[in-house]
């Protein structure tokens, strides 16, 4: 039957939730290895030890960090990591070119000459070309020909700028190529500003070929195409390689985590890295050799980023951990643990027959603080982000958008007090405070985060012009682990 349509009343439209960033998962690793690979692509993901052997041989180093890192428990995989091993890149020997300027306007200079002359140093021999007739000439290319047309033991060519480049046939820091004016010649010198103008060319030497780029460069390389938490590498480190990583490593979202055979290291290595301030990189000493020290860093990096920081009391300490399919280091006495306690500097050694990580305080705590920060800090990031993208309006810069932003940002805040990162209870020992101290006490010990800022209403006015939040300030007390403990009793008779 006729009917009339409920639209005239009711009208809705659904429309989805704008898609916003994906979580970022701490416990991706980046393996940077030197060992060829049997694929081509730039990387490749990994999320079980089966593929290690074929792609790089069953007795590589590459293979053994593999099969260490899934072999213990838990490992990346709980913490829903992926293992991106990335190969480096070889780069090959280049040749010494030169080139010139844009020349198209000198086109018609050179269809005047007809006894053109010109003087190539080719790999340190000169070569002189003369007798060069340029008069049918057209293009910057038809130059080029009449050129080759004397076979000049170099290659030259035309761009599409209309530059010439000069290259010598050889490759390495022994080739090189430039252009000179002829000397005593009876012709046109074509190498002047009227033509080539090759007093103002700069050569470019050829370069050696390299094995391997840098880890660094490698690393610089994949960061933006693998979103990790964590790199380490197959190359055994001297101390200044490995200061070098960690230096590029603290300017990047990333931890660096190596290890040193040599045992005096944890002294000397372990101290500068503390006395240079490097916060995101993590320093492991093991003496069983070399290829065993990179197997037990890959199972104990594997174990740091286990954590599932979406679930309840998740988090964990590295302390008196087991590394499985890893022999402790049997090196290790009480005096290299002192050591090893003195200049943060992570071990793995045995107690009374028992396999045990030993983890200290660096210049950005435990191991432990430097991944759980991490996770926070990219946590953090991503929602915020998001609780700004989709929201369809707008979140207004009063006091009620800021509360709503703050508010949002609580959400991460009490995931990581449940998965027990933070902690509360407590009470806030490092002065620093901001806020209302009462409030930002009460928060901490009842909350174990306090989150604050200033009002909206006086807020500098250029930030508000820029459409900035008022900057919120934020604390949370981590919740610690106990490592040690003493027992004072006594025994009445």
């Amino acid at each position: 039957m006729p009917e009339i349509d409920i639209t005239n009343t009711v009208n809705i439209t659904l429309t989805g939730t704008p898609r916003g960033l994906s979580n970022f998962v701490v416990a991706n690793t980046i393996l940077l290895t030197n060992e060829k690979a049997a694929f081509s692509d730039e990387y490749k993901a990994y999320v079980s030890a089966n593929d290690g052997a074929a792609d790089f041989g069953s007795d590589s180093v590459t293979n053994y960090m593999i099969q260490k890192m899934f072999a213990v428990s838990p490992n990346l995989r709980s913490g829903g990591g992926t293992l991106y091993v990335v190969p480096y890149v070889a780069t090959n020997a280049t040749s010494g070119t030169v080139s010139t300027d844009a020349i198209t306007a000198n086109v018609d200079n050179f269809k005047a000459v007809t006894n053109g002359e010109l003087q190539l140093v080719i790999d340190g021999v000169e070569t002189k070309l003369d007798k060069m007739n340029f008069s049918g000439i057209k293009t910057v290319a038809d130059i080029v020909k009449v050129i080759l047309a004397k076979n000049p033991d170099c290659y030259i060519e035309a761009t599409s700028d209309d530059k010439i480049v000069f290259t010598s046939k050889r490759f390495g820091t022994e080739s090189t190529i430039n252009v000179e004016a002829f000397a005593d010649g009876s012709g046109e010198d074509i190498s002047g500003s009227t033509y080539l103008n090759a007093q103002s060319l700069s050569p470019t030497a050829g370069k050696n070929a390299v094995d391997t780029e840098k880890a660094s460069e490698a690393l610089l390389r994949v960061y933006d195409k693998i979103s990790a938490g964590v790199v380490l590498d197959t190359c055994y480190r001297e101390n200044d390689s490995i200061k070098a990583m960690a230096t590029a490593a603290e300017t990047l979202d990333i931890r660096y985590i190596d290890v040193t055979t040599s045992l005096k290291n944890i002294e000397i290595l372990g101290k500068e890295l503390v006395e240079g301030g490097f916060k995101n990189s993590k320093l492991v000493a093991y003496s069983q050799g070399a290829k065993e020290a990179k197997g037990m860093v890959a199972a104990y990096v594997s174990y740091a980023v286990s954590p599932n920081w979406s679930g309840t009391d998740t988090a964990l300490t590295m302390n008196l951990k087991e590394l499985a399919t890893v022999t402790p280091d049997y090196g290790l006495n009480q005096t290299y643990f002192d050591l090893a306690k003195a200049n943060g500097v992570d071990i793995y050694g045995g107690t009374k027959g028992l396999a045990c990580v030993y983890s200290f305080k660096n210049s950005a705590g435990y191991i432990d603080d430097q991944i759980g920060g991490l996770a926070l800090q990219k946590d953090l990031e991503v929602k915020g982000f998001n609780y700004l993208r989709q929201i369809k309006t707008k979140v207004p810069q009063i006091e009620q958008g800021v509360t709503d932003l703050k508010g949002a940002l609580a959400v991460i805040w009490k995931k990581y007090v449940t998965n027990g990162f933070l902690g509360t209870g407590l009470k806030w020992n490092t002065g620093g405070k901001f806020g209302n101290p009462e409030d930002f006490d009460r928060n901490i010990y009842e909350k174990g985060y306090y989150q604050y800022s200033i009002p909206v209403a006086d807020q500098d006015q250029t930030e508000r012009e820029d459409r900035i939040a008022p900057l919120i300030q934020a604390a949370g007390k981590s919740a610690g682990a106990i490592h040690r403990f003493n027992i004072n009793g006594t025994i009445e008779r």
